[in-house]
């Protein structure tokens, strides 16, 4: 059952098309694709300039990690370093 002027379908390209038969036997052509190539570019234009801007905060996340990194490991060693100290001077203490 319809809702409105033109016929629900399952498939949208069924409804698309049995919309364009109507305007076609109401008016006796197709409607024409009309698209305004400059909106078109415009968007094309946010897009890009939004993925770039994501390129450079990956970047930027990328290198902070790396820096996080680089001191997590430099941490780890001295911790090592302490308890190999800590260590040592347990079988000395243990020795006397």
């Amino acid at each position: 059952m319809a809702t409105s002027m033109y016929a629900i379908d399952d498939s949208p390209d069924e409804g698309r098309l049995e919309m364009e038969k109507r305007r076609k036997r109401n008016t006796g052509n197709y409607p024409a694709s009309v698209v305004d190539m400059n909106s078109l570019s415009k968007s094309l234009s946010l897009i890009y300039d939004g993925l770039k801007s994501i390129n450079a905060d990956t970047s930027h996340t990328q290198k902070l990690l790396a820096s996080k990194i680089e001191n997590i490991i430099h941490i780890n060693k001295k911790l090592n370093e302490i308890n190999t100290v800590v260590n040592t001077q347990n079988v000395h203490l243990k020795k006397h």
